[in-house]
């Protein structure tokens, strides 16, 4: 009978008499069982080749595309030398586009509009039935005439407010057209970590919460831990707001006409009645005289 031992190697023991039908067919099936082991240890081998190949193009893959970024935002190559073949160097005064940035400029002439220029302009266009160009003119010498307005409430502020000299770089009249609106004055005190800012500004730029408290809807309430943040006060006969923020310090508020507000902001003032001191050391109806509210 025939047998099959399992040792080191698959090995046939054969006790049939050689050439036998018998023995040929066990042959034929031990031949057949030694193709299939080794079938499957290829596949397995090919499989193992294959995924590990797989892996090793990826790294490569992942080390092309790394390059081909470090090319394109200028930076240095893996051996630490700048690449520049193919791209725009990338320098302090350009960006990726290889655009400058601008580092130089004395910036735009201030030239307020000719008053009696424009008045001329006008009357002259309004004669020859040039009723747009006319009224354009008109504005432009309105516009004039505010902005010389805004300069001499400048001039009727304090040069030096409890020590702190003003910073008369920061001095700005500015509108965004005609018949007041977008007026913007603004002056700037400081000495030291002492800071005031006071400003003549659209009154919608303050937010909804001074509106109310000038229109009366929220008279001394808004707290804060037991602590009032705003409250209603008079600025010689005038009506105001003043509130108080840890970070930001006081801020005190008087309106001036329908549309605009006196703002005062103080940073680093001991306490409200500096801060007040500061406030009434303006005039405060010779500025509504300026803007004809007075």
């Amino acid at each position: 009978m025939p047998c099959l031992s399992l040792g080191k190697e698959l090995t046939y023991v054969d006790s049939t008499p050689y050439g036998s039908p018998i023995q040929a067919k066990l042959n034929k099936k031990y031949n057949m069982k030694k193709y299939l082991m080794y079938m499957l240890c290829t596949v397995a081998c090919s499989t193992l080749v294959f995924h590990t190949n797989a892996q090793v193009l990826r790294k490569f893959k992942e080390k092309v595309n790394q390059a081909a970024d470090k090319a394109l935002s200028g930076k240095t190559t893996p051996a630490g030398q700048t690449t520049t073949e193919g791209t725009t160097p990338s320098t302090e005064s350009s960006g990726r586009t290889g655009k400058p940035v601008n580092k130089t400029g004395a910036g735009l002439v201030s030239t307020p509009p000719d008053v009696e220029a424009n008045m001329t302009s006008s009357e002259t266009s309004f004669k020859s039935n040039k009723y747009s160009e006319s009224r354009y003119a008109l504005q432009q010498a309105i516009l004039g005439v505010e902005l010389k307005i805004g300069q001499e409430i400048l001039k009727s502020m304090p040069e030096e407010l409890q020590g702190m000299p003003k910073i008369p770089e920061n001095d700005k009249v500015a509108s965004g057209g005609w018949g007041w609106t977008g007026l913007t004055i603004n002056r700037e005190y400081q000495k030291g970590d002492k800071f005031m800012g006071v400003s003549i500004q659209d009154f919608s730029y303050l937010g909804p919460a001074w509106a109310m408290y000038f229109n009366g809807g929220m008279m001394n309430t808004q707290m804060e831990n037991n602590e009032q943040k705003m409250k209603n006060i008079m600025v010689k006969g005038n009506k105001g707001v003043i509130s108080f923020d840890a970070s930001k310090g006081y801020t005190v508020v008087v309106m001036l006409t329908q549309g605009s507000a006196l703002v005062w902001d103080g940073v680093n003032f001991a306490s409200e009645q500096e801060m007040m001191d500061a406030v009434n050391s303006f005039d405060i109806d010779k500025i509504k005289n300026f803007l004809g509210e007075k």
